[in-house]
């Protein structure tokens, strides 16, 4: 047996090994991060239909404020002097789990006239 062919393949599979925890680490650190955007994407669509919502209803003489259904804590409908607002709010937990869990918050704001 040559030991320092034992010795250097041994380093090169570890490597390997290495290599390949790193490359799953990497892709399951970036699918979190990549649901994060696409949420806040569901967030302003959902806000774009409860306007369309809102101005449907308007259309048909209803009041819009009692025929909407939304979530509540997600959703806040405000009628204001000379316009309505539609804020949306969306709340994730940031970091790998057990280590951090910081909360980041997304806003969106659509102001429209009634």
């Amino acid at each position: 047996m040559n030991k320092r062919a034992d010795i250097s393949i041994t380093i090169l599979v570890i490597g390997v090994f290495a290599l390949c925890g790193f490359a799953i680490l990497s892709f399951y650190i970036s699918d979190i991060n990549a649901k994060e955007g696409f949420e806040a994407l569901d967030l302003i669509e959902q806000t774009v239909a409860l306007s369309e919502d809102f101005y449907f209803y308007q259309n048909v003489s209803q009041d819009p404020l009692k025929m909407i259904i939304y979530d509540q804590s997600t959703f806040e409908i405000i009628e204001e002097v000379d316009h309505y607002r539609i804020t949306g709010n969306y709340s994730v937990a940031k970091g790998v789990p057990g280590f951090r869990n910081k909360k980041q918050v997304m806003f969106v704001e659509y102001l429209f006239r009634g």
